[in-house]
């Protein structure tokens, strides 16, 4: 793409999609409305925390718009395998992995959106701010793409989300004890 995109002298904003999997137990992460304390939206925040970042996508997300609810929810069912340390698994995952703020157990599902890289080899219009007269934008460079980088930014963005939520669901003295807690949390989980 980026030889085609160079050639017609454009710049593309790239769609990165995330795919992360094992992401966190089931339930984990707090069910409370505050928005500090939901998975999903910590990992909007931090999605768009990224430079040129312009849309959040968790699981289906705008792409679901069109649909009603009971195409869209995920349909909840019990399996003699667990997903995420729980019995009751879903039949489609539309959600993304979140659900109330908190891990589904499912893949987590993120897509985001970046603007197109301002500096063009068509430079548009601006204004001299001397003059304010009407000038052509300068060539200063000719990337064309940040899809590479933007992924390798934001799988880690989203890596420290979950990281940051394992440790205040499972945290303790030391590695061993937040290991062991988060042992019981998916016993637990399995016996319902």
């Amino acid at each position: 793409m980026q030889s085609f995109v160079r050639r017609l002298c454009l710049a593309a904003g790239p769609v990165v999609a995330l795919a992360l999997s094992p992401s966190l137990p089931a339930q984990a992460a707090d069910e409370s409305s505050f928005y500090d304390a939901q998975l999903d939206a910590a990992i909007a925040q931090a999605m768009m925390s990224i430079q040129a970042v312009k849309g959040v996508e968790v699981g289906i997300g705008f792409r679901g718009a069109h649909l009603r609810g009971s195409a869209y929810h995920d349909e909840i069912v019990w399996s003699e395998a667990p997903k995420g340390g729980s019995h009751y698994v879903r039949t489609s995952n539309h959600l993304g992995g979140t659900e109330g703020g908190m891990s589904s157990g499912e893949e987590l599902l993120v897509r985001i959106v970046k603007k197109p890289i301002s500096t063009l080899m068509r430079p548009l219009r601006t204004v001299n701010i001397e003059t304010r007269q009407p000038d052509a934008a300068l060539v200063e460079r000719s990337d064309t793409c940040a899809v590479p980088a933007l992924a390798l930014i934001a799988e880690h963005a989203v890596a420290i989300v979950l990281a940051q939520f394992f440790i205040e669901q499972f945290g303790g003295d030391s590695v061993a004890q937040m290991k062991r807690s988060y042992d019981a949390y998916v016993a637990a989980l399995s016996e319902r």
